[in-house]
């Protein structure tokens, strides 16, 4: 018998070896080497294993619409079961490729993320609008605030010492808390700052507004952190999924350290040193639909107690496990010492992976991540924060391989959610499952398939000649292969032919215009009609571009139904996941208030040139003198640069610069037009005559100048 070695045992299980010696067993049992399975890790397991049940039937589904996307026929698939061609029109293929196209191109046609982060119509702490201090601000001296009707708010005390705006004792001088985070940046050390609260007097003038700028700048660091982390790269691969199996999930954000490389030069060599800097930031991705097992009594992402996620592993990425915050290095290497590992594969996976078997499967692990709520009796074991386990149950954390726990932890958001968005192509009401494209057209698609095969098994036949012989004609013995040129021997015998070419009737027309019939069913059920992703040789109802156009915008109904999904389950909850994480983690003041995350994914189907061209309209109106003061040309520029993706502050001047350029403008023209009025002085001065004037005598077109008449030449001066 082999010696056991106990640190090379730890953490066996009697299943782990159950096909090695029975003696071996025994001595592990009284050693105590074998660790039992927790009741934590067998409540996640049991509920691994009811999330897999109730989701078998939608496994199957997967796979046909897996199958019928490849070009591959499923036992449901089949029209008869005489068929002998095998051809399969991969028209589910294009559908869902035409889905995918046009949902994608929609949401990033303009290369941003399609999230808007918004003040609200009433921002609480922080003020609507904010306008340089002029004189039309100061208030009569010796006035009392409530006979001017000054605010008592935030601005009581703004003014100078005696105009009867005196704090009272103890009060507070919190004068800067309309411009919410902006205070610190628009004030000067001293607390004093140039802006006023409310809009300005004087249309003239700019003014800002502190919500709407921090909103502005709260979407700029959001996007810069969805773009840095490629989620638009993630949201794409889920949407693939989306449309290929019905339902498309993402997960995140999460706390990751990200290096910045940096070098700097050694002062004392002069040589550049690699000084590599590590900063928090966050990170999404998408999880596979196969992956994810939600609880099966829910219905919607709300109503989820708990979701698991299924991650296989190899040696490497379990090992980077120990890098991450809050998981046991000691459990880690407790599964890597036993030198195999416990993945299991599961039947979707051979049909997905096209093959049986995978040489490296004894080196993988599975990894069981849960996320919801659990009994706080089963953590008592754990070391957490009591201060946050104040209920019966706990929004837990927790990372299972085997029969080890990899990490527990109470949920770390704020507040605690479930950090997955299942989002669902067609939205089935009694299921968080959707609907996807090839289990639309699923019947379509095989009737498409039977017609297809019928007329090629019928030209198969119609094609070819079946020859009937009559043997009692002919001599015996010779060969019926029938061949260009081919001679048969005939023998006495009752008059007649001997050889007769049978020709059996085509049916490929009646078959492909049932074909056709299918496929205009297959347009009706999935919403993509074929004209709408280039199909040609498709009939229209009308030729015209106006009629074309309505086609068009009708079809597209559809796909807008699936984005409204987008923005409902996966842009809007995903968007106010960054926002929180912003709010939470991030120092900067100047991109918090009181703010909305909006998901602008089905706004994007509307051509921005549409609010282009009313602010196009609203500025004619500034041509009218009568109406010309009252509109605030500095808010509409804004707001044109903003249509047109440009960043305001790129090519906008602050109000301080603003009224520098005037002043330099307006210099500038006052020297221009100085330069005409010196020369037409200095040209009276030297009594030279300037047309246009009193008193000009100059020659007219055509005229003769005045000396010319009887020149030594003789001739007009027209003449010249």
């Amino acid at each position: 018998m082999a010696k056991i070695n106990e640190n090379n045992v730890e953490g066996f299980t009697l299943n782990d070896v159950e096909d090695r010696d029975l003696d071996t067993k025994g001595i592990m049992e009284e050693n105590g080497l074998v660790s039992m399975m927790s009741p934590l890790i067998a409540d996640i397991k049991d509920k691994f294993n009811e999330a897999e049940r109730a989701r078998q039937n939608r496994e199957y589904q997967w796979l046909r619409n897996v199958n019928s996307y490849r070009g591959h026929d499923s036992a449901e698939g089949k029209f008869r079961n005489s068929e002998k061609s095998k051809v399969f029109v991969r028209t589910t293929t294009v559908k869902v490729k035409a889905a995918y196209a046009q949902i994608v191109e929609a949401l990033f046609s303009d290369g941003t993320f399609p999230i808007d982060i918004s003040s609200t119509p009433i921002p609480e702490g922080t003020s609507e609008y904010a306008h340089l201090k002029t004189d039309m601000d100061v208030e009569p001296q010796g006035a009392k605030q409530e006979d001017l009707g000054a605010p008592e708010g935030p601005l009581a005390g703004i003014g100078f010492a005696g105009d009867g705006f005196e704090l009272a004792p103890g009060a507070t001088a919190n004068k800067l808390e309309f411009l919410g985070g902006l205070k610190e940046e628009l004030s000067d050390e001293s607390g004093e700052s140039p802006l006023q609260e409310g809009p300005t007097r004087d249309p003239n003038l700019p003014q800002i507004s502190p919500a709407k700028e921090s909103a502005r700048r709260m979407k700029k660091v959001i996007l810069d952190r969805l773009e840095e982390t490629k989620a638009r790269t993630e949201v794409r691969k889920a949407v693939f999924e989306m449309c290929l199996l019905g339902t498309g999930v993402v997960k995140g954000p999460f706390n990751i350290n990200k290096t910045l490389h940096k070098w700097d030069t050694d002062p004392d060599t002069g040589e550049s040193v690699y000084m590599p800097e590590e900063v928090q930031t966050n990170r999404s991705s998408m999880v596979s639909t196969w992956n994810f097992y939600p609880d099966p009594n829910a219905t919607t992402h709300e109503e989820m107690e708990w979701a698991i996620e299924r991650h296989k592993m190899n040696h490497a990425q379990l090992r980077s496990l120990k890098r991450r915050p809050h998981f046991d290095s000691g459990a880690i290497d407790r599964l890597l010492i036993r030198g195999f590992g416990n993945y299991e594969r599961k039947s979707f996976e051979h049909t997905l992976d096209e093959k049986l078997t995978t040489e490296s499967e004894g080196r993988l692990y599975e990894v069981l991540e849960y996320w919801g709520y659990m009994d706080r009796e089963m953590l008592e074991e754990f070391d957490l924060p009591t201060t946050e386990m104040v209920d019966d149950f706990v929004q837990v954390n927790v990372w299972v391989s085997g029969n080890e726990t990899l990490r527990v932890v109470v949920n770390p958001f704020i507040p605690q959610r479930i950090p997955y968005y299942v989002v669902p192509y067609e939205v089935d009401p009694y299921s968080v499952w959707g609907t996807g494209v090839p289990e639309a057209m699923e019947d379509t698609q095989a009737l498409m398939n039977g017609f297809a095969r019928l007329a090629v098994d019928n030209l198969a036949l119609a094609g070819s000649l079946v020859f009937d012989i009559d043997e009692s004609m002919l001599v015996p013995g010779q060969d019926f292969t029938i061949e260009p040129g081919k001679v048969f021997r005939r023998q006495m015998g009752g008059a007649g032919q001997a050889i007769h070419g049978l020709k059996f009737p085509s049916t490929a027309n009646e078959n492909m215009m049932m074909f056709d019939k299918f496929r205009q069913l297959a347009d009706e059920t999935t919403g993509i009609p074929s004209f709408a992703h280039g199909q040609m040789g498709v009939m229209s109802p009308t030729r015209t571009a106006s009629g074309m156009s309505m086609l068009l915008q009708n079809a597209s109904l559809n796909i807008k139904t699936v984005i409204r999904n987008l923005d409902d389950f996966l842009l809007k909850p995903f968007g106010e996941a960054y926002f929180r994480w912003e709010m939470q983690f991030n120092p900067d003041m100047d991109i918090k208030g009181d703010l909305e995350v909006k998901a602008t994914g089905s706004s994007s189907l509307q051509a921005k040139e549409v609010r282009s061209q009313r602010l196009n309209s609203f500025l004619q109106m500034a041509a009218n003198p009568a109406l010309a003061p009252l509109i605030k040309l500095p808010t509409v520029l804004r707001e044109f640069a903003i249509t047109m993706d440009i960043d305001p502050d790129e090519i906008l001047n602050s109000p301080e610069e603003a009224m520098i350029y005037a002043a330099i403008i307006g210099r500038q023209n006052m020297a221009a037009q100085g330069a005409p009025q010196a020369a037409e002085q200095q040209a009276s001065a030297g009594g030279v005559q300037i047309p246009g004037e009193p008193g000009f005598t100059g020659n007219t077109e055509g005229g003769v100048e005045p000396g010319m008449e009887g020149g030594e030449l003789g001739e007009p001066a027209a003449a010249f």
